[in-house]
């Protein structure tokens, strides 16, 4: 599954190049990325309310991007930039009636800048009930925060492994 996605490496599919002075190597990991990130992005819950309510992704969708591991001058640098639209549901704990569902946008999950995550509310599917709003908006920005999280894990996962 070597797809040729212009990547980092020039496009030419190779899983790394050396410049001519032997000081800089780049690997592409996109897939691998891409896979772990989906992974940790549906591993995201949360609870509210004491814990009779719970907040978790349901989907990633629509991801795009690419990622790669740089040595330059000896230094291993974890480059990455993704996008993605997150799904999820907050349900009641007991009954697991889903109270409210919506959509997130991750526009710029990237290497730069990953600790201050951008994450979008970009609006419910299932509108919550007035009498849950408050409920529905407080697991929502939870939701939102673990998300961050769930990032930083990743990244973690992202050094580890290369």
């Amino acid at each position: 599954s070597n797809v040729n996605n212009n990547s980092y490496t020039g496009g030419k599919g190779k899983s790394s190049v050396w410049n001519h002075a032997g000081t800089w190597e780049e690997k592409d990991t996109s897939e691998w990325c891409r896979d772990h990130l989906k992974k940790r992005l549906k591993e995201t819950k949360v609870e509210a309310s004491g814990g009779s309510v719970v907040g978790s992704v349901t989907d990633v969708q629509d991801m795009t991007g690419e990622a790669s591991v740089a040595i330059v001058s000896g230094k291993k640098r974890y480059i990455f930039d993704f996008h993605c639209k997150v799904k999820f549901e907050i349900k009641e704990s007991d009954t697991d009636v889903i109270l409210a569902s919506g959509h997130l946008r991750l526009p710029d999950i990237c290497s730069t800048h990953h600790e201050e995550l951008e994450v979008e509310f970009n609006g419910w599917k299932k509108k919550p009930a007035a009498d849950n709003n408050q409920l529905a908006n407080d697991c929502q920005l939870r939701i939102m925060s673990e998300i961050r999280e769930s990032v930083k894990l990743w990244v973690a996962d992202f050094n580890n492994h290369y």
